[in-house]
């Protein structure tokens, strides 16, 4: 949540850059160096920015904090190492993985599994149904008629 957080105040600061026709970079986010884009503010939108910069600043190292114990937390489960291993799965996507499902020992398969979690593939067409003599669908491949 605290992710989101910064995500959002970050819009929303560069958002009043945009709506001045300021075009920010990311430099913009740094406090060093924020005052020099501040300068090119109309004085009521300088203290907006400068509010969002400043609750930008305070986020930044609680977003950080919560990273270090977020992975803190998931080292102590073994499962988090076997996760990791599969592609596109990093520490942190794992941790937030094994905060959703509990474990995964209560899925009697590892398909169960990833499909809970939303990363299982399925394919769907609509071009397998036809109609029969009475014009019902029906799927070809199998017995089943649908009404």
């Amino acid at each position: 949540m605290i992710l989101q957080d910064v995500v959002r105040v970050k819009n929303r600061l560069k958002g009043v850059f945009r709506s001045r026709g300021v075009l920010a970079d990311s430099t913009v986010y740094d406090s060093c160096g924020r005052n020099a884009w501040l300068k090119q503010l109309p004085m009521p939108q300088r203290r907006l920015a400068a509010l969002f910069g400043r609750e930008l600043d305070a986020l930044v190292p609680l977003r950080d904090e919560a990273e270090e114990q977020l992975l803190k937390e998931a080292r102590s489960h073994p499962i988090i190492r076997k996760l990791e291993t599969a592609p596109g799965m990093g520490p942190i996507r794992t941790a937030q993985l094994m905060a959703i499902a509990g474990t995964p020992h209560r899925f009697r398969t590892r398909r169960q599994f990833w499909s809970y979690c939303g990363l299982g593939i399925v394919t769907r067409s609509s071009a397998d149904w036809s109609r029969d003599k009475a014009g019902l669908w029906y799927a070809p491949r199998s017995s089943r008629r649908a009404d």
